[in-house]
């Protein structure tokens, strides 16, 4: 048998860093009743020039994923968490995430 059967947590109320592993690392968030708005700490300048944090906007209820390449540099933290992705959320009630890494 193949596959996987996820685990999803409950992010923290203060935010959560998610270790920049692997060649790709996927994000799935589940809300269930609460809108939320996920905020992905970007600590170096896009392709546009300048470091502007990303935002993920959930419904009340429904699925995001966001797919990010861990050889980049923009989301590594360099101070605090070295080298992870820092999130922040605008509400957590009825909010699950997990991760999957790809190498």
């Amino acid at each position: 048998a193949i596959g996987e059967t996820p685990t999803p947590i409950t992010p923290n109320g203060g935010g959560d860093s998610i270790a920049l592993i692997g060649r790709y690392v996927t994000l799935v968030f589940i809300t269930t009743g609460t809108l939320s708005v996920v905020t992905f700490d970007s600590v170096r300048p896009s392709d546009q020039g300048q470091d502007t944090n990303l935002t993920a906007t959930l419904p009340a209820t429904g699925t995001r994923r966001v797919t990010i390449d861990a050889s980049q540099d923009r989301f590594k933290q360099v101070a605090g968490n070295i080298g992870y992705l820092n999130l922040t959320y605008s509400s957590v009630v009825g909010l699950t995430m997990n991760a999957h890494y790809v190498n």
